[in-house]
């Protein structure tokens, strides 16, 4: 008899095994779909279930998602596979909208026949130990998801197109202007024979004024299209230390240009970035002498124009001053030298009732009194100087070499 108890009591457990799979089985078939769609801007797929976990796929707004099931506050939702394999993430119900309540399949009841054995006496036992009441646990809600900002393939926030509006010094070479005035201040002091400080103030520092649109053209680069203005003048005046006349010299170079840029920026990270580019020139150049001995007077005035073309690079930082609006700080160098100039140059003295003028090109020559004394001047000229007493004619350069510092604010859209 005992046998076949043990028997029956063996096979009832096994039919009810069975049933609980069966069930189990029918459950998890009909575990519905839950459509999903995307409310947020922007909704971060993570790899687990928590505020913390992995980024593995950003969704914009309005895209459609199916979830398979729901953990807490979480969301389990099916991916198209990427290259890293990733098919299936969590998204936080704060970004998401159930667009149904899905109709759960009535389960059907299944009824199990119970057999009832006789249940046995229970063996003389001590008194089991008081029930200790656990301590409460206290569970740590995870915070909402917020949308995140749109990110590059780099992580950080993608360019954007923008306009900077900026100035600052640049220190340029210049070149001929500065070396005629000089030359012709002291040719007259050689010929006065006096001994003086003649050094004049030369053109070196140039305030530009700039504005440069950037535009985005994929990862951390954009294309600068800009222009500005720079412009700078000097005048001196020399008094020569002679007995018995008056005699002084005064000197007014100038120069004035518009560059116009385009070049490439990156910007690996936000606030940093480097440029370079070329420039196109267009230049003028001017000079205005004069010269007083006595009752007798020269003077010499010429306007010309011309273009070139150069290079620029620079480095720069940027810091944020508010969503759609920066403030620049930029270190940067450029090369490039302008000749043929082409204008009017102009003669008047003491002695004449009206200027002479000669168009030309803008000429740097050596005059030389002597074999071994040699004065730089800078004159417009109708042809190339070849007189007696000329050496070294050419054609003079503007050089708009040298570095500069600039500042200015970025306005983003």
């Amino acid at each position: 008899m005992m046998i076949r108890r043990s028997i029956l009591t063996a096979a009832l457990g096994i039919l009810l095994a069975m049933a609980v799979g069966v069930e189990a089985a029918s459950a998890a078939a009909a575990a519905p779909i839950i459509r999903l769609k995307v409310t947020a801007e922007i909704a971060n797929i993570r790899q687990k279930p928590s505020i913390s976990s992995l980024i593995v796929r950003q969704i914009p707004e309005g895209a459609l998602l199916e979830a398979s099931r729901k953990d807490g506050e979480w969301y389990l939702v099916a991916l198209e596979p990427d290259e890293t394999g990733t098919n299936s993430g969590y998204v936080h119900e704060s970004l998401v909208l159930p667009l149904d309540e899905p109709a759960v399949p009535e389960k059907k009841t299944r009824i199990v026949e119970r057999v009832t054995q006789p249940k046995p006496k229970p063996a003389e036992t001590t008194p089991p130990p008081a029930r200790t009441e656990p301590a409460p646990v206290h569970r740590t809600e995870p915070a909402v998801e917020t949308p995140a900002a749109k990110t590059d393939n780099y992580g950080f926030e993608p360019l954007r197109p923008a306009l900077v509006i900026g100035g600052g010094g640049l220190i340029a070479a210049v070149g001929d202007l500065n070396d005629g005035s000089q030359g012709l201040a002291d040719y007259f002091g050689y010929q006065l024979g006096a001994a003086a400080d003649l050094t004049l103030s030369r053109l070196r520092l140039v305030f530009p004024f700039e504005a440069e649109i950037q535009i985005p053209i994929g990862g951390r680069f954009a294309l600068t299209i800009g222009a500005g203005y720079a412009g700078a003048s000097a005048t001196t005046l020399v008094t020569y230390a002679t007995t018995g006349s008056a005699n002084s010299f005064s000197a007014g170079p100038g120069f004035s240009a518009i560059p116009i840029k385009a070049g490439l920026l990156y910007s690996p990270v936000p606030s940093f970035y480097a440029k370079a580019g070329l420039m196109v020139v267009p230049a003028k150049a001017s000079y205005t002498y004069h010269f007083t001995h006595d009752q007798f007077w020269q003077e010499w005035t010429g306007e010309a124009s011309a273009f070139g073309f150069g290079a620029y690079g620079a480095l720069g930082i940027e810091l944020t001053l508010g969503p759609s609006i920066g403030f620049l700080i930029e270190a940067g160098g450029q090369i490039g030298k302008i000749s043929g100039f082409d204008g009017t140059g102009t003669y008047l003295d003491s002695t004449l009732d009206e200027a002479v003028t000669e168009t030309g090109l803008l000429y740097a020559y050596d005059a030389k009194p002597t074999q071994f004394d040699s004065f730089p001047l800078t004159f417009i000229r109708s042809k190339r100087p070849t007189e007696g007493g000329v050496a070294n004619a050419r054609e003079a350069t503007l050089d708009l070499l040298g570095i500069s510092l600039k500042a200015g604010l970025k306005f983003k859209f």
